[in-house]
């Protein structure tokens, strides 16, 4: 099994948190759109971050939060109505 965590679980500049990652002995990082939007750097910058120190890129969610989704969430489906 791979272990994975994302970066914006742990305080600090994205280089720090990528080597407390490695440092604790995972093997990947799941990567959300705010990595890229704190750290001053293009995506193959923090590929390359993420390589040397030697880990993997398992995952990248760049919608994480976004306008209606409590509401959609509890929406019954079209199946469902009427129950």
């Amino acid at each position: 099994m791979q272990t994975t965590i994302a970066p914006v679980s742990i305080s600090g500049e994205l280089p720090e948190k990528l080597e407390a990652i490695a440092e604790a002995g995972f093997v990947g990082v799941e990567n959300f759109e705010h990595d890229f939007l704190v750290h001053d750097a293009s995506s193959t910058e923090v590929g390359q971050l993420v390589r040397e120190r030697g880990l993997e890129n398992s995952l990248f969610q760049p919608l994480r939060e976004f306008e209606c989704l409590s509401e959609l969430h509890h929406r019954p489906l079209m199946r469902d109505a009427g129950k």
